[in-house]
């Protein structure tokens, strides 16, 4: 209709605008699953890489007791390694920050169009049911003329209105509905928005954690490769150990509270989406069951 800021969309129109939104929804989700593999990765490797230097302590000084003061290679070798793999998850960790950036950028303009189309479909449903009130009430009063004079000319304009009652009832419905379905995605946007950012700050601060865990690695294993002695290797790990601890104390830190956090909200979101279908079937089986009526009493007529 002309009046209508945009044509009222039918249910399987709907559910099939909503399927966009869901599909876009999902795949968010899944890509901050990909960020949490990631940042439990990063904390994995750290971890590795500090039990093989408390482990190679111990051997360092049976070697020291045992009086072998030639440098023994496979800690310096180990550390390189896990200082390598270290590296590239820091660098995975920064992939999924920028994807997440990404991903936040596309649901805000999710969110407008929402918003946009959510609030025509609001409007056209006060003008539907302003129309319907208009039509309801064009009918009670060819009612009250038929019932002191009737003929075929107020019985045509009968059919006409109750044709047209039926129209506009279909279309405030369906509008209704819109807005109703295009609001809980909105707000369900909002959520994810909102745990977008939470999950940007703290993969941010993860990333920053990795980023000065991997120098204190580096300049550790500097300082090892320049050892000249059992001897001297002993001592540059012991010094180091306190440091790397509590840098790497920090990314399991930031890693688990992240983790944590994140699987619980997701899940949420998903229980969030299965709700709102739920409720929008309930609402199209409602709708279904008041076109079947009217349908009855039109047959009747």
């Amino acid at each position: 209709m002309s009046e209508y800021r945009r044509a009222p969309l039918t249910p399987t129109q709907l559910e099939a605008r909503a399927a966009e939104f869901a599909e876009r929804h999902a795949a968010r989700l899944k890509g901050l699953g990909s960020a949490n593999r990631a940042q439990m990765a990063l904390k994995a490797g750290l971890q590795a890489a500090m039990e093989t230097e408390e482990r190679e302590v111990g051997v360092l000084e049976m070697l020291i007791n045992l009086f072998v003061e030639k440098p023994q290679t496979p800690l310096v070798e180990a550390l390189t390694a896990h200082h390598e793999a270290a590296v590239q998850q820091v660098r995975a960790l920064g992939h999924q920050i920028e994807a997440l950036e990404t991903d936040r950028r596309l649901v805000n303009q999710d969110i407008q169009a929402l918003n946009t189309d959510a609030l025509d479909a609001l409007a056209d449903a006060q003008t539907a049911a302003l129309a319907l009130q208009t039509t309801e009430i064009k009918l009670e009063a060819l009612g009250m003329r038929r019932k002191v004079q009737d003929n075929a000319d107020l019985q045509a304009q009968a059919d006409q209105l109750e044709a047209l009652r039926a129209e506009r009832a279909t279309e405030h419905r369906r509008f209704f509905a819109t807005q109703a379905r295009l609001e809980g995605l909105a707000i369900l946007n909002r959520e994810l928005r909102q745990l977008l950012n939470d999950q940007h700050e703290r993969l941010c601060e993860l990333h920053d954690a990795g980023t000065a865990a991997l120098k204190r690695m580096a300049s550790h294993l500097v300082t090892l490769k320049a050892a000249a002695s059992a001897r001297d290797l002993h001592r540059e790990t012991e010094s180091a150990l306190k440091d790397l601890r509590t840098s790497v104390a920090r990314v399991c830190r930031v890693a688990d509270e992240s983790s944590h956090y994140l699987t619980e909200h997701v899940d949420e979101l998903e229980d969030r989406m299965r709700t709102l279908d739920a409720e929008a079937a309930s609402r199209r089986q409602a709708h279904a069951e008041v076109e079947a009526a009217l349908n009855r009493v039109r047959r009747w007529q």
